[in-house]
């Protein structure tokens, strides 16, 4: 029987979380997690959407392109590994902004997406790199997930949809890293609350 013990670091900060009125499903929209964990609830004025629809649907385009460009400018130099987050619920549809008829609106998806992107020198493209991607979620359950590193810049995703959001209570933290393939750390990214979590070996279970 294997038992997981939780640091205390990270009880304190779910504790905390789950305190506030504002966590979790109430915070809907996309936002980077380089900056503050709640600096979307803090500036929602900043974003405020105009009531012309076109202007509206520009809005949401131009919002998540900004976070992608401030993610890639986040990096040091030429060379950078940025992650961003975002929550998907019915107005990550499309046809929510463009006010179009979509069968996908009567069980909309919800969760949320990780999105990586990448961008490394030729020598350690050379070596076989890998994100990886460790997760703890709200269960305290965990999860790894590695993408193959193809070419020198890219990006991938990650997303955590209807019933396994619903069944872990989604993502509660998680660190992303470029391995090369002899197992060297290239570039690594932790979120606020990344904590190693210690499992235990019970020799009674």
């Amino acid at each position: 029987m294997r038992l997981l013990c939780i640091p205390k670091q990270l009880e304190k900060l779910v504790f905390r979380l789950r305190q506030s009125p504002g966590i979790r499903r109430s915070q809907r929209g996309s936002y980077c997690i380089n900056t503050d964990l709640f600096a979307i609830d803090r500036t929602a004025g900043a974003f405020a959407r105009p009531k012309n629809q076109f202007f509206k649907l520009f809005g949401y385009i131009t919002s998540f392109s900004l976070i992608l460009l401030l993610g890639a400018l986040a990096g040091c130099g030429k060379y950078y590994l940025s992650v961003c987050q975002q929550w998907i619920d019915v107005r990550y549809l499309a046809s929510t902004q463009a006010k179009t008829p979509d069968p996908r609106q009567d069980h909309p998806p919800q969760g949320q997406m990780i999105a990586i992107d990448w961008r490394v020198p030729n020598s350690i493209f050379k070596k076989k790199p890998e994100v990886v991607l460790d997760l703890i979620f709200w269960d305290y359950t965990t999860k790894t997930v590695c993408f193959p590193i193809e070419h020198r810049m890219g990006y991938v995703t990650y997303s955590l949809l209807d019933e396994d959001y619903l069944k872990t209570g989604g993502i509660l933290t998680y660190k992303v890293e470029i391995v090369t393939e002899d197992g060297d750390i290239y570039e690594e990214w932790k979120h606020q609350l990344w904590v190693n979590l210690i499992t235990i070996e019970d020799d009674n279970g």
